[in-house]
């Protein structure tokens, strides 16, 4: 603690942070400086080290501390070990002066043998006074750690230094080889400062390409793996292409004879493919009806009925439980059920037993009024409403009261609950009257107009639209169903969908 006083500065980290306070002699006969510091820099680790420092040449001191380690708690000590002392230059100017030389050499000659005998203590107190000295114990120790590496770095440097000396003329020329690098790299300075400028910002631009790329090699790695794994059939194939090549020659001559062929056909066709392009003009106004059509026909929105037949019943695909495909409520389009009419019809129309193939007919007996003697269409003679036999006798349009043997499909039934609204046939249809004016009225000419579904045409007369229509209990070819004529738009509809 030589040259500390009470009042003197405490530095820590070279900045003033407090004062020394009090100075005292510890039990252990050590110098005790009891110090205050504040601020950031003022709270001393347990490994701080401290040394008194000579201030200026009037011999003040002051005490220069390096913080270190966890903070100490109030009051703790930094022992002695972690403190040095350095050789004060006034000491040192005062040994060449008298009387302080013949002292210092009496002290010398007379406590010698006490100094002796105090070996260990004198040791400390000497490295601890010359820090060079403990710094240099210090490198000798690392030294001394590290001989088995230094003694490897001898041994290959004059490996190194021995081959060097073979290949001098190479490291000559690698050095004047680097002697004009850096001559051609110093006329540049200015582009290579440039270079590194932007060094920075590419790799800035660069690292999300190198993530993209990490990914790509991530997600490649499976496609590699693939590719490893048929790189003998690409082996393969490789080696046979140019066989298939020479083979396919002749093909490839052979479909470009054809192509010149093509080319004249259709330089000479250019009249033809004019044409079908202008014709093809009209196309889409005449598809565009035809489409709404069959999209109307295969909507299960539009079914006549609900059909439990239509609607799966089971999971199973490949079995006959699936029909239509569709979820429960569901019902025949009217696409489905033509396919199903030609598909139920070969089988309901033939048998099959062990003599061979039979042809299904029925035999019923019945006359004009039987319900049974005809196809039920709604029309009865001198009725005003429509209607179908009924149990019991009479006409009805309700499916509950109609008589069983009568055909009844979906829940609206033209011309017996549900009326068209379409206009009268042409009086060529009735040229010998009718008791249905509604449908047919030889006095009047069709107005032109549909209010209906079926388009407004006019059936030409033949033969079967001339004949007389029998009379009947409200059967087909009734006096109140007109007669068809199949050979025309109007006759056909009505043959194949009733009324």
């Amino acid at each position: 603690a030589f040259g500390l006083v009470n009042g003197s500065e405490v530095l820590v980290a070279g900045v003033k942070s407090g004062t020394v306070e009090k100075l005292e002699i510890s039990p252990q006969k050590r110098a005790l400086v009891q110090i205050k510091t504040s601020g950031a820099l003022g709270v001393l680790g347990a490994g701080t080290t401290c040394s008194p420092q000579p201030q200026s040449l009037i011999s003040e001191y002051f005490l220069d501390c390096e913080p270190k380690g966890a903070p100490l708690a109030e009051g703790g000590t930094i022992p002695v070990a972690q403190t040095s002392q350095t050789v004060q230059l006034d000491l040192v100017l005062n040994t060449l002066r008298q009387p302080y030389r013949a002292r210092l050499a009496l002290l010398l000659n007379e406590f010698g043998t006490a100094l002796a005998g105090n070996s260990d203590n004198l040791n400390a107190a000497i490295r601890r006074g010359a820090p060079a000295l403990r710094n240099l114990r210090r490198a000798f120790g690392i030294l001394a750690e590290d001989r088995s590496q230094i003694r490897g770095l001898i041994g290959d440097s004059q490996q190194i230094f021995s081959r060097l000396a073979e290949r001098r003329t190479d490291v000559s020329r690698f050095v004047n080889t680097a002697a004009t690098t850096a001559s051609a790299a110093a006329n540049r300075h200015t582009e290579l400062g440039q270079d590194v400028g932007l060094l920075d910002d590419f790799l800035k631009e660069l690292k999300p390409t190198a993530v993209q790329l990490r990914d790509f090699t991530a997600q490649g790695e499976p496609l590699l793996a693939n590719l490893n794994a048929a790189a003998p059939q690409l082996t393969r194939l490789g080696k046979l292409f140019p066989g298939f090549a020479d083979s396919a020659r002749g093909a490839v001559t052979g479909l470009g004879d054809a192509a010149a062929v093509g080319n004249r056909a259709l330089s000479k066709g250019r009249d033809e493919i004019s044409t079908l392009a202008s014709g093809s003009s009209l196309v889409p106004p005449t598809v565009k009806p035809l489409d709404d059509l069959l999209a109307d026909l295969n909507d299960p929105r539009r079914a006549v009925e609900v059909d439990a037949r239509a609607s799966r019943t089971c999971d199973d695909k490949t079995k006959s439980c699936w029909s239509t495909g569709r979820d429960a409520p569901t019902g025949y389009t009217a696409i489905e059920g033509i396919l199903n009419y030609a598909y139920y019809l070969t089988g309901g129309t033939n048998q099959y037993d062990s003599l061979g193939h039979l042809l299904h007919f029925s035999v019923y007996a019945g006359g004009p009024t039987d319900p049974c003697g005809g196809a039920n269409t709604g029309g009865r003679p001198g009725a005003p409403n429509f209607g179908v036999p009924k149990l019991g006798g009479g006409y009805t349009t309700n499916l509950l009261d109609a008589a069983h043997c009568v055909s009844w499909l979906g829940p609206n039934q033209p011309r017996i609950n549900e009326q068209l609204n379409l206009p009268p046939y042409d009086k060529s249809v009735c040229p010998d009257g009718t008791d249905a004016p509604e449908l047919c009225d030889p006095t009047k000419k069709r107005s032109g107009k549909t209010t209906g579904l079926l388009p407004n045409l006019t059936a030409a007369p033949t033969p079967s639209a001339q004949a007389a229509a029998p009379t009947g209990g409200g059967n087909a070819g009734s006096a109140g169903q007109p007669p068809v004529d199949k050979n025309s738009v109007d006759g056909l509809l009505q043959f194949l969908f009733g009324s």
